[in-house]
């Protein structure tokens, strides 16, 4: 058995921490209203600002757990295993959701995160091995090891 590739989504979770502080920063920062006492203002500020970061935990808690794992026969992935030989086809659709086709069930790759800027919106990459690669590299990969052909446009 050959070298075993492994993709693992890229290094959300200092962004989820850096988001939740900001918010977090944020909240502190704006006024109060007059009328509504300050203790609760502040307890309440707590509290969301601690579920925020719970919310944010769990996330990036989901996503260190979650890999693909590219063999030489077989990939792996959420305890489904699947033979390249058995893939037929692979399709693009809509928001960069590839869908390889089988006999069984389809095998679907979609975007783990968005960043979006200026109007923009990008899908966040992948660890493959350890280095950041762009999002599609998985697509395009798990295409060449089936023999599918592989086309971006939906």
């Amino acid at each position: 058995m050959g070298q075993v590739v492994r993709y693992k989504p890229a290094d959300i979770g200092r962004w989820l921490e850096m988001g939740t502080a900001s918010v977090r920063t944020h909240r502190q920062a704006t006024e109060k209203p007059a009328k509504i006492p300050a203790r609760i203002l502040e307890a309440l500020g707590t509290v969301m600002s601690e579920g925020k970061s719970a919310v944010a935990a769990v996330a990036s808690r989901q996503l260190d757990k979650f890999e693909v794992l590219l063999g030489d026969e077989s990939l792996e992935s959420g305890g489904r295993t699947l033979a390249y030989g058995e893939i037929k086809a692979v399709t693009a659709g809509r928001g960069l959701l590839y869908r390889f086709e089988t006999d069984d069930r389809p095998f679907i790759v979609k975007p783990y995160a968005w960043l979006e800027m200026a109007g923009h919106r990008v899908p966040l990459g992948w660890l493959r091995n350890g280095i950041e690669v762009p999002y599609e590299t998985l697509a395009e990969e798990i295409a060449a090891r089936s023999r599918v052909p592989f086309s971006d446009r939906g």
